[in-house]
C-alpha cells in the first residue's frame, strides 16, 4: 500500500471505531472494539490492507484457531 492509502485506511478505521463505539452496549464491548481497532491500525501501518476482500475460493484451513 502507498502512504496515501495507509493514511486513508487509518482515517477510515478511526471513523469506524467512532461509529461502533456509539453503538456499544457496555464497557466490555467498548474495550473489545478498541483492541480490535488497535490491531487493525498496527496491521495497516505495516502496509496490510485490512479492508481488502478475502477470497472465497481459498483452500487455506486454520487448524486450532477456534473456527
Amino acid at each position: 500500500m502507498t502512504e496515501q492509502e495507509i493514511k486513508e485506511n487509518l482515517e477510515r478505521l478511526h471513523r469506524k471505531l467512532t461509529s461502533d463505539s456509539v453503538e456499544a452496549s457496555n464497557a466490555m464491548e467498548l474495550k473489545m472494539l478498541q483492541m480490535e481497532h488497535d490491531k487493525q491500525v498496527e496491521l495497516t501501518k505495516k502496509g496490510i490492507n485490512v479492508f481488502a476482500q478475502k477470497p472465497d475460493n481459498s483452500d487455506y484451513e486454520c487448524f486450532g484457531c477456534g473456527s
